[in-house]
């Protein structure tokens, strides 16, 4: 129990974006090229609830839909002036409202990423551009780039949410010896994928008008980019190059303010930009962000800049 309120206390930290004394950045580094055909597993799992969420998400039950954004208790400082107990019953008030923010509309968000996800990576593994460096049948011994993922519906304030698709990628190195399970991480990130502006959840013009169909579409847009852009940056991957530094300001996944992140700009197409921000693993944006460039501010980075929340617009 005590270990596990621990953990819990940990995921406080990542509800701070900017947290990142005594932490790591692997999730930053660009993955291990390898010579040898890799073979890719969605292993249909959720993102972890362990590392890869803020504290007080709401899962909604029967889905892979995460609700976020709502939180208030677990961003309140009063939060962490009673240590682990503190955090533990933030954790839980944030759940609940988690829970409430989206009760009227809870029927039609109990979706799901694994078929369109397995359909997508036989497609995929199809295409000229990666069927000589990835396969869909693990060889003992070889790399294996094994991903799950999770939707994210976060509300950027009372009322608009934005959705986003996010993956866990883990390239794994599993002995030769059948006999030996256990498996070596060779690297391991987060992709982020966000297409459009946010949308009220519910009501005229909102994400679960008809069925939800303009939700479905959006994520399914955003699971399909996000998977070709880990495939593409797992087979050539993107250089995190301090010439190439860029500040990027907007709204992200997870979190309801307007942020400003120092990133490396990993390039981008007519609608989407990629980046991978100078974060912590501790922090909840560390790994691949894909955005729609039209909801975003982006200028090269000069040496003094650092990642940081901005403040609302004036009448907000």
């Amino acid at each position: 129990m005590r270990n596990n309120l621990k953990r819990i206390a940990g995921l406080a930290l990542m509800g701070s974006l900017l947290g990142t004394a005594g932490c790591g950045h692997t999730m930053l580094k660009p993955a291990p090229r390898v010579a040898t055909p890799i073979a890719v597993i969605y292993t249909g799992r959720d993102i972890s609830g362990m590392s890869d969420v803020p504290i007080g998400t709401y899962e909604l039950p029967d889905s892979q839909v995460i609700i976020s954004g709502h939180q208030k208790a677990s961003r309140s400082p009063a939060s962490m002036m009673f240590g682990v107990l503190g955090v533990v019953v933030a954790n839980q008030i944030d759940k609940s409202g988690g829970k409430s923010a989206v009760k009227s509309v809870t029927d039609v968000l109990h979706l799901k990423l694994s078929p369109d996800a397995e359909q997508n990576l036989a497609s995929l593994l199809g295409e000229d551009q990666f069927k000589e460096h990835f396969t869909a049948t693990p060889v003992r011994g070889d790399p294996q780039l094994e991903f799950s993922g999770s939707i994210v519906l976060t509300f950027v304030d009372e009322t608009q949410v934005l959705p986003a698709v996010v993956l866990h990628a883990t390239l794994k190195q599993y002995p030769r010896n059948p006999a030996l399970t256990e498996a070596v991480t060779l690297w391991s990130t987060r992709y982020m994928s966000s297409i459009g502006a946010s949308k009220p959840l519910e009501g005229p013009d909102s994400w679960t008008e008809n069925d939800a169909a303009f939700l479905k579409a959006t994520i399914s847009a955003e699971l399909k980019q996000v998977m070709h852009y880990m495939l593409a940056d797992v087979q050539e991957p993107g250089s995190r190059d301090e010439a190439r530094r860029i500040v990027v300001a907007g709204h992200f996944p997870f979190i309801p303010d307007r942020y400003e992140i120092v990133s490396y700009d990993l390039g981008e197409d007519g609608d989407s930009i990629a980046f991978a921000p100078q974060l912590s693993d501790a922090t909840i944006l560390a790994g691949v962000l894909l955005v729609d460039k039209s909801q975003v501010v982006v200028r090269a980075a000069t040496k003094g800049d650092r990642s940081k929340k901005l403040d609302p617009p004036k009448g907000m």
